[in-house]
This record gives C-alpha cells, structure tokens and sequence, in this order.
C-alpha cells in the first residue's frame, strides 16, 4: 500500500523549536526534526502540533511503531483534528496493527468531508488485512459514496478495483471452501455428496471467473467423484473438460484415459489409448505410469478374447464429383466430348459388417461382408454408378507379440448403374500379409495379394485378366497422431480394346491419312509404382484431420496404335506413361458415442503423353490429362 500522510496543519501556537522541527521536517532532515520535536513535548507536552511533528519526523525516517504513540497522543490533544487520525491510521497500518488502523481511518472519515473519501478507503484496506473481509466491503462502499459525493475520481475507482478484487479473493475462499468438502466426502466414501460440493465449487468459480488453472482441477475432482459414483458419462464430460482447461496435466490425461479404458464402448480403446499415451508423454508418478501402461497392453489385447464377436459399421452421404467419367473403374474407351470432364453430385452408402468366430484379432478367423452403393444423380452418367459387394475372410497367427502373420481371401461383384443395372466385373483374389511391431509406435505392414478379374457386362471384355499388388508401409501412432509413409507396386494384366477410328472423338476430326476403316488398339495392362505419405491428428478428441498425398507413375506395357485391316498394317504405335497425384484432407468429427460425421476432400491431377488436343499427338485415341475434384460428406454409425 502506498503510504499517505496528510499534511500538517497548525493546531496551535508554535514557539521556536516547534517551528524549527517544521523547518528540518520540510528539509527532510528527519533525525534533527525528530530531535526538535521531542524537545518541543518536553517543553510543552500539551503542544498537539510537536506531538503530530514528532510522529511525521519518526514516520518518514521508518519508525512507524515508534510514530503510532506521537500521533495518538496529538488525537488526544486535538480531538477533532481529521489529520492526527488519518496519520496515527497510517503509522498503525504499516506497523502490522491493522485493526488499530482501522479504528484511526474510521475516526478520521467521521471528522472531515475533505479527509472522508481517503479515509474510508484506507480503512477498508486496514479491515481486509485484519481479516474482517466484511467490514472491509462496507468501509470500501463508504469511500465508493464518499468519493462520488466529493468528486474524487480516482479514489471512486480505486475503492472500486478493490471492491472487486475483495469480491474475488472472498469467492476464492468460498470455492476452496467448498472443494476441501468434496475431498472430505470423497475419502469418507460418500461419493454422491462429493459431486455436488464440487459442482457447487465449479459453478462459483465460473461465475466469479476463476482462473483455468483452478476450474480444471475441480472439474477433475468432479469426474473422480463422479466415477467413484458409477456415473460414468458425466465422470467423462468433466474429465474432458478438465483437460481442456489444463492440456499439460499428465494426471488430467491419465484418469480420462482410466475412464474411457473402463467403459469398453466402440470407439473408447481408440480415445483412451490417446489420453494415457499423451499422460506419459507428459509425464506421470511411478506408479501411475506402470499403470498407464498396463491399460495400454490390455488396449492392444482387448480382442483377445475367445468368444466370437460382430461389428457393423453403416455409412451414408452425399458427395460432387467434377469429373466422373474418370472414375479410374469403368472408363475404358475414349470419351465422347459431350461426357469429357462431366460433372455430378453423388449419393453413397456403405455397409460393413464383420464377425470373428474364432480367435482375436491377433490369432484367429474373421469373416467380412462389404456392400457399397454410389449413384450419380445424372441420367447420362449413370452407367458410371457402381455398387459392389465383397465376401472375405482372414485368418491370423502371432507366432509372438511383435509379429503377426495371416491369409486374405476374398470375392467381389461389381454391378453399374442404377437405371441401367447390370452385372459388370467379379473377381477373386487372396494373398498373405505380415505385421511386425518395432515398439515405441512403429509398426512395418507389408502385404501381397493376387487378383483375378472377369468382365460380366458386354464391350469390357478387356477388364478380364489378373492383377498382382504388394505393398509396404511403415507406421507410428502415439497420442492421438498417426503417420504412414509407404510404397505400393501394381501389375495390371488385362486385355486390350479394338475400337473403329469413326467412333474415336478427334478434337478436330479425322486426321488426314487415317481411314474410317481403320481399328484403334488401346492396351490397359500397365505397371504403376506409388509412394504414399499419410497422417492424422486427434485434436482434442473433439475432431480428427486426416490428409495423404500419393504420387503414382503409370507405364503402359502394351503399345497403343492404329491397324489397317485393308493392307494389315499398324502404324503410330504409342506407349502411355502416366503421373499422377492425388491429395486428400478429411475432417472427421465425433457425434457421441456411435456416430461420426465427415467431410472429405480429394484432388486429383493427372498427366499423360497421351493427348489428342496437341498437333504434334493428334492421332492419339484420347487426352488423358485431367483434374479431379470431389468433396463428400457422409455421417457413420457403429454397431
């Protein structure tokens, strides 16, 4: 506190060492002012004036103890003198005697409009320090009134700041109160009662604007409470909120991932395992640690159960697609320039249901059934709409913890259209794959499966064939963030397309040289190598964000080129190399415990030397160079 002194006024006639104190106390030689002045009582020891001399020279020199009994005796001696008071107020306060400084403050405001505002003030301060917080918000309310009456601006919005402060440290108080209840009650086995003394704490500390720091911990004593009462779901909305207040708190972390571990709902392994990896990132107790990690282990073995187990997970949603004839499935001839770079929205559903009746995850048999519906919402597209459905099953073995080894095999039908439905393409295909965990979050996948394709509608023909694919992937989770960086080889083994130059869409018509007769052979079989980044971001557990980026390079192994059946000649021949990129980036966002709503974006950009809108390839049978856009929202539920 800044100390006051008001200044000294006349209270009686001064003889000469009276005048001479006032003389060295305004030259600020306090030792010779203190020294006049006790001369001056000695002399005359009912002088007021050399008393309140003697106690501003022994103030101003840091005697306040010393102060405190001049300037009671100059009140003794001048009864309504304001000044001795609001002096002796300030000695008493910085000597630690704050209700004597009160009483001296309180004295003084009751004497002088002048000194009233100041006083008051100094005695709400004086009474907060002796504890009496209420006194001090009256003694505060006075100086706010006594100031407004008198116009005194800055002790109106000193009382004010006070006031407010007084108000908050008062609540703080109450809060703690309230907080050291619910612990009590909590110890005491009584976790019904717990929970409503730190609600009643919690929403105090809200209204007066507690710090962060202090709501997270009673929202974390309110979820332990909670949790201990068998209320589970509340126990998690203050878990969260409590570790959203405080993010760095390793034991916030910990009991939500406790929590969630518990609940074995869909969807809680995956939040729980974030939570208790982020705790030990940030740190924990021994023995909280050696448990996290426990709960870690029981989360990667949870499957580990013998009895059989079903999960069915359903998605719907809508979607745009700024270029659907390139749909990378049913596009297998040159498109006509009414379709090129066609556009359309698109409606989809899914359905996954999968049942493991034997084993776990690790080491048994699962079995998979995939149905998959996407419409364009266009009559002259929808020979592109496709609905699949696929029939798996996989078998695992985990000869150790580190390693797991198992067999795909599975069968597919895909049919097109939805007012043209009909049968397009089933295949088989199977192969081996192979997980191996390398600890601190690494994971290597490396995987090989053969495919063998059948064309069912009539004009694809050249979609029957064989496909191989092998692919290698290296992987690290921890605390809610994944990143995927991989390889993928491709051998696409299928048959080519004869089509008749009259039905080729030349930008600019039919080259010169070439006959309406003749034949275009287009190849389909290709070898593409990709390499893939990929990563995702828990943010909060309230949204995930996914992106990847591929870069895939397409070689034909079959040359394109024309045919003249007339002279039985082929001439142009052409070999297709592709790049191309594909971008993604998805916003997942939870809708309680089942459901979860996301958009997706995805670009697609792809460059060919196959183009038929350059002079210098103008008998090429296409331009395959293209852009893609497509943005989906959809919302999926787990059963």
């Amino acid at each position: 506190m800044q100390v006051i002194l008001l200044l000294l006024f006349r209270l009686s006639e001064p003889g000469d060492l009276v005048a001479q104190a006032r003389q060295a106390l305004a030259e600020q030689a306090y030792e010779r002012a203190a020294e006049l002045a006790t001369q001056a009582t000695a002399e005359a020891p009912d002088d007021a004036e050399a008393w309140l001399l003697l106690g501003l020279a022994r103030f101003r020199s840091g005697q306040p103890a010393r102060a405190a009994p001049a300037f009671s005796r100059a009140a003794e001696l001048a009864p309504e003198s304001a000044i001795a008071r609001f002096n002796l107020g300030s000695a008493s306060f910085e000597s630690g005697q704050y209700e004597a400084a009160e009483h001296a403050f309180v004295e003084a405001a009751s004497r002088d409009e002048k000194v009233e505002p100041l006083a008051w003030l100094r005695a709400g301060l004086a009474a907060e320090r002796a504890g009496r917080s209420e006194l001090a918000e009256q003694h505060l309310r006075a100086a706010l009134a006594a100031g407004g009456r008198a116009g005194a601006t800055p002790i109106v919005e000193e009382a004010r700041r006070l006031l407010d402060q007084l108000r908050a440290r008062r609540a703080t108080a109450a809060v703690q109160t309230l907080a050291h209840a619910g612990k009590a009650a909590l110890l005491a086995g009584q976790p019904q009662v717990a929970s409503q003394r730190y609600r009643d704490a919690l929403a105090l500390a809200e209204r007066t604007g507690a710090p962060a720091a202090d709501r997270a911990e009673l929202s974390y004593g309110l979820g332990h409470a909670l949790l201990r009462g068998e209320d589970a779901k509340a126990a998690l909305a203050a878990l969260e909120a409590a570790t959203r207040l405080a993010p760095e708190e390793a034991d916030f972390h910990f009991m939500l991932g406790f929590a969630q571990y518990w609940r074995e709902l869909p969807g809680a392994d995956a939040a729980a395992r974030v939570e208790l990896e982020r705790a030990l990132e940030l740190g924990l107790s021994a023995d909280d640690a050696e448990s996290a990690r426990k709960m870690l282990d029981g989360i990667a073995s949870r499957d580990e159960r013998p009895s059989a187990r079903l999960a069915i997970d359903a998605r719907a949603g809508a979607g745009y697609d700024s270029n659907v004839p390139q749909s990378g499935v049913i596009v297998t001839e040159p498109t006509a320039p009414a379709l090129a770079n066609a556009d359309a929205p698109e409606l989809l559903v899914d359905l996954d249901v999968l049942w493991r009746p034997i084993g776990t995850a690790r080491d048994g048999l699962f079995i998979q059934y995939r149905f998959g519906q996407m419409a364009y919402l266009s009559s002259a597209l929808d020979s592109y709409s496709l609905q699949e459905h696929d029939l798996g099953c996989a078998v695992s073995a985990s000869p150790s913890s580190a390693v797991t080894v198992g067999l795909d095999v599975d069968g597919f039908a895909l049919f097109s259209g939805v007012e043209t439905f009909g049968p397009f393409q089933a295949g088989f295909g199977l192969g081996p794959r192979l997980t191996v965990r390398e600890g601190a979050g690494l994971e290597t996948r490396l995987r090989y499966q053969h495919t063998f394709k059948h064309a069912l509608e009539t004009g694809f023909e050249s979609l029957s064939g064989d496909r191989d694919d092998l692919s290698l992937a290296e992987a690290w989770r921890r605390a809610g963030r994944r990143v995927s960086l991989g390889y993928a080889f491709r051998r696409e083994a299928v048959g080519q397309q004869q089509v008749a130059v009259s039905d080729i869409p030349f930008p600019s018509g039919l080259p010169p040289g070439v006959s309406p007769t003749d034949i275009y052979v287009i190849p389909y079989s290709y070898q593409s190598h990709e390499a893939a980044l990929s990563g995702s971001l828990w943010l909060r557990q309230a949204a995930r964000v996914a992106t990847s980026l591929r870069y895939e390079r397409r070689g034909y192994t079959r040359l394109s080129g024309l045919y003249d059946p007339l002279l039985g000649r082929r001439f142009y021949p052409r070999t297709r190399v592709d790049d191309r990129v594909t971008a993604d980036l998805g916003v997942l966002r939870p809708v309680g415990e089942r459901y979860d709503l996301e958009l997706v974006y995805t670009l697609i950009v792809n460059t060919s030397n196959i183009d038929n809108t350059d002079p210098a390839t103008a008998l090429d049978y296409d331009d395959k160079n293209y852009v893609k856009h497509m943005i989906e929202l959809s919302v999926s539920a787990r059963f």
